[in-house]
């Protein structure tokens, strides 16, 4: 789910809102506190809700969840400061700043193949391609 909530943007958060996915991840915290998942439902919902804005963000239902939790008892666990955040920022340099140190010192022939094993057909559809 982490996976997909990281590289699948906007649409993943409404498909939960509306699977209602955060409001069974809640009660699975109220009713199983000895679950050996619970802790990350915890950092689950307190990573997007944060992520996503908190009750200001486009997806108010995660601050909501979370705001549930913690008004019920539930303590979250400390968020590491080290952490990657759930949505990568855009890089800040143009690529064509980046030099490659071995760039210089490649030859042509080293990348060249021996084709003599390939049938006539794969020249021809390499070529094409």
């Amino acid at each position: 789910m982490n996976w997909c909530c990281k590289n699948c943007g906007e649409q993943i958060f409404q498909q939960m809102v509306e699977g209602d996915i955060v409001g069974k991840m809640v009660k699975i915290v109220k009713k199983k506190p000895d679950l050996s998942v619970r802790e990350k439902i915890l950092v689950l919902i307190n990573t997007w809700q944060a992520a996503l804005g908190g009750i200001e963000g486009k997806f108010p239902q995660y601050y909501a969840a979370y705001n549930e939790l913690k008004s019920a008892g539930v303590e979250f666990p400390p968020r590491e400061e080290n952490t990657v955040p759930l949505f990568t920022p855009p890089p800040t340099h143009p690529l064509s700043h980046l030099t490659f140190p071995y760039e210089d010192e490649v030859d042509v022939r080293d990348l060249e193949t021996d084709a003599s094993g390939l049938s006539h057909t794969a020249v021809a559809f390499i070529r094409e391609s």
